[in-house]
């Protein structure tokens, strides 16, 4: 009868451990998914931001091309009058 007790005991303290990681794997879930949801809400909010960096970015590309054709300009102006 003694072996059947610490069997039992084992399976008990095992019943126990799974209700644990139950617990643990259900508050898992909840927390995956509110921070899930607070990604998405905050993509939303950069989403303005990444729009106005990319016309900044493509501002300065197009302010470096007309410096660049601007030198050229200048440099054949001074080339043909000097």
């Amino acid at each position: 009868m003694d072996h059947l007790e610490r069997i039992e005991d084992k399976i008990d303290k095992i019943v126990d451990i799974q209700s644990q990681m139950q617990i643990d794997v259900a508050n898992h879930i909840l927390r995956t998914r509110i921070a899930e949801e607070n990604i998405e809400k905050l993509a939303d909010r950069i989403a303005p931001i990444q729009h106005h960096v990319a016309l900044v970015s493509g501002a300065g590309k197009l302010l470096t091309i007309l410096i660049s054709i601007a030198g050229v300009v200048a440099a054949l102006i001074a080339i043909k009058y000097n």
